[in-house]
């Protein structure tokens, strides 16, 4: 037993590590917080992750700055940030892609989900079903019947193995009892510009682009893949309302520290973060681009994003899609 002096270094040992302990935590943010994006600036999660610093710099006193890291389908930018020091200046905001699909389809990938902690979900990301004009189903139930019958079937343009749109299809084919005709595309714009002419008959939308190439009649909406009815098309509905209850395919914008960081900076961080996403400024720009804010715990989004993980790759395998 310590008893004595021994006794007295020792407690002041330990009450000098929890001041310094209390005394960083105390201190946080001490510099500029870096939000690495692994995507091009200007696109839908770069915007997002811009509003949510702009608002974190005013709630925490310190700057909030968003770095564009992007290539080989985000793992480059989130590579960096898992080898960043583990005191919550280094941050991601990223998609779904990052943890859904792709520890399912890149070979050798040098990041796992345990090798971040968890911040908070920042909204999600509906995609639709669209057909282009002239397409004689005009519903779901039309669609399937006109799918089943038809010797040629139905084409469906992708962006190419592996990606979102051909997930998604594989995922219709299995719940609806069809088989879709993956076209691949070199991007989104041949996609859209064969739609609208009328070369391609159908495609997974963004809500972004579908409400107002619906509204104008440049092409029809059949069925919502989020689990709820997008705001912005409030007419359509979603394949969950008309019995398909497990085609889901929406995406999603999140936040992830290194792993290791203290669990004060993550509460620190989701609570500025969850702040944010509550603000009239992102509220406003997400129903604009056609996405839904929502906000979450870390224990919330670390459950969420193993979930999503783990139906994305059964999907992925049963669709025989290789890692490359």
């Amino acid at each position: 037993m310590l008893k004595g002096k021994a006794l007295a270094f020792v407690t002041s040992a330990i009450l000098a590590l929890a001041s310094i302990a209390a005394g960083s935590a105390a201190a946080y943010p001490d510099r500029v917080i870096t939000i690495v994006v692994p995507y091009a600036a200007g696109g839908p999660t770069d915007v997002a992750a811009r509003i949510i610093a702009d608002e974190m710099s005013k709630d925490l006193g310190q700057s909030v700055v968003v770095e564009n890291r992007p290539g080989a389908g985000t793992v480059v930018g989130t590579e960096a940030v898992a080898r960043a020091q583990k005191d919550g200046h280094t941050l991601l905001v990223t998609a779904a892609t990052t943890f859904s699909t792709n520890p399912h389809t890149i070979k050798n990938i040098r990041y796992k989900l345990e090798d971040f902690a968890p911040i908070s979900l920042l909204a999600r990301v509906p995609f639709v079903f669209v057909v282009k004009n002239g397409f004689s189903a005009k519903d779901v139930k039309e669609f399937v019947a006109y799918a089943k019958a038809s010797p040629d079937g139905v084409d469906l343009g992708t962006l190419g193995a592996g990606t979102v749109p051909h997930i998604i299809g594989g995922m219709m084919d299995a719940a609806l009892g069809i088989k879709l005709t993956p076209i691949p595309y070199g991007g989104a714009a041949p996609i859209l510009s064969d739609i609208l002419g009328g070369n391609l008959d159908s495609y997974i939308a963004s809500v972004a682009d579908a409400a107002p190439n619906h509204k104008e009649g440049r092409y029809r909406v059949l069925a919502s893949l989020s689990a709820e009815r997008p705001p912005q098309l409030p007419d359509i509905p979603t394949f969950v309302e008309l019995g398909y209850k497990d085609l889901v395919g929406d995406s999603w914008f999140a936040a992830f520290a290194p792993a290791g960081t203290t669990d004060e900076i993550i509460r620190i961080l989701n609570k500025a973060m969850v702040k944010a996403v509550a603000s009239g400024a992102y509220q406003e720009r997400m129903n604009q681009l056609g996405n839904t804010p929502v906000s979450s715990t870390p224990e919330e989004l670390q459950a969420f994003v193993t979930s999503e993980s783990q139906r994305w790759g059964k999907m992925i395998k049963a669709l025989g899609i290789e890692s490359k």
